[in-house]
């Protein structure tokens, strides 16, 4: 019989943003216990929120064989870590980086009306297992976003913006792109129906065929968009994606999986165009005779499943602002959600948020339009770059290529 104890404690300053206005300030602190008691082929588990003995857990643990699992892959030994990752904030601080964020805004956009949030985390988890895992991790963060709302505008918002980082130091500098378009908000571009290069700042979401291949069961079952690809050349060769575990300044800490797993920073998913991983844990590893990629992970309350970190194309050679100076007439995505991609690999979405942008000077907001292409095509033939730079303080970089605009 194997044991593992997982205990995580948590604190969370939470800054909420209303009309231009900071008007609560919240701090709820959490402490999540749960077990895995590894048992005659079988896997028997309980969690608990709040402070609890492992003892009882263990005992809730067994006598929970209806949800019990099988279990017939082997655990990690002789896994010892203590790490620290991020900067303790005083809760000033965080009020104060509200306060700054919020001003930046105002004064660089006077004519919005800016609502959201700010949340500052302290996490201390530590993964105990009987097969020779001790691992600490202590890790501070802070991610947030800004609702935007036009004044006299009747939608509910605008546009928005977000940030994740890993101490205080949020460079406001780095939301010039993003000031410089939303300047000429209120000039409303006539855009043609036609062909035109389009350049997703943040959203990606025509990766979701993409990132439903990288489920080991889809890809190996045949259901997934993918199946059947890996080791193949599918995409132009200058697109590369990862999922990334470890960036510091992004607030990315995770150096070790749910399973004891160690992790590299990154994991190559397509390098050079090629198809090159999916995700693996130790069970689906064995399932399928592959070897986990320390993908394996858990909720407290939640089974070991595979899934991703944080996927991002690796940098590519030009700025984002080189990217746009360098067409005649860009489409810049800010928001495009609601979209879906057919079984043919055939993307289209509606565009909440865009701008035009002609010989790298933004000329104004795009009307209501929708855009579409095959994703086998964004990233092969119709690829064109993937910036050098972040288009704001979070770990996501720009992704350029030729779409089809529908008016």
């Amino acid at each position: 019989m194997i044991e593992e104890y997982k205990k995580e404690k948590s604190t969370n300053l939470t800054i909420n943003v209303q009309a231009d206005e900071i008007n609560e300030i919240r701090e709820v602190t959490l402490e999540k216990n749960s077990t895995r008691i590894f048992k005659d082929g079988k896997i028997f588990s309980a969690n608990y929120l709040g402070k609890v003995e492992n003892d009882d857990l263990k005992k809730n643990a067994l006598e929970n064989t209806y949800g019990s699992l099988e279990f017939d892959y082997s655990l990690n030994e002789s896994v010892v870590n203590e790490s620290s990752f991020g900067k303790k904030l005083r809760d000033l601080d965080v009020v104060d980086l509200t306060k700054d964020l919020l001003s930046h805004f105002q004064k660089s956009l006077p004519d919005f009306i800016y609502s959201g949030k700010v949340d500052y985390n302290e996490v201390d988890t530590n993964l105990v297992v009987s097969s020779g895992i001790d691992i600490k991790q202590t890790e501070s963060s802070v991610e947030g976003f800004l609702i935007m709302k036009r004044k006299g505008s009747p939608n509910i918002m605008d546009s928005a913006l977000g940030f994740s980082i890993g101490d205080v130091n949020i460079d406001l500098s780095s939301y010039d792109n993003f000031i410089d378009l939303h300047k000429k908000f209120d000039n409303v571009v006539d855009v043609k129906s036609g062909r035109s290069p389009v350049i997703f700042v943040s959203e990606k979401d025509f990766l979701q065929k993409f990132s439903q291949s990288l489920s080991p069961d889809s890809y190996h079952q045949g259901s997934a968009y993918y199946s059947d690809k890996l080791g193949e050349k599918l995409f132009n060769e200058k697109v590369n994606l990862v999922d990334v575990r470890v960036d510091e300044s992004d607030g990315l800490f995770n150096i070790y999986d749910s399973e004891g797993e160690k992790l590299s920073p990154e994991l190559p998913l397509i390098e050079n165009g090629v198809f090159k991983n999916i995700f693996y844990d130790k069970n689906m590893a064995k399932k399928y005779k592959a070897t986990s990629t320390g993908n394996g992970k858990r909720e407290f309350n939640s089974s070991v499943f595979p899934r991703a970190y944080h996927l991002d194309f690796v940098a590519g050679d030009k700025t984002y602002k080189e990217l746009v100076a360098s067409f005649e007439k860009v489409i810049v995505i800010i928001m495009a959600g609601g979209g879906d991609t057919t079984s043919n690999g055939d993307y289209s979405s509606p565009v909440q948020v865009g701008f035009v942008v002609e010989n790298g000077n933004v000329v104004g907001r795009t009307p209501e339009i929708t855009i579409s292409g095959n994703i086998d095509q964004m990233m092969g033939e119709d690829f064109i770059a993937i910036s050098s730079d972040k288009f704001y303080p979070t770990r996501s970089h720009s992704f350029m290529c030729h779409m089809n605009i529908i008016k």
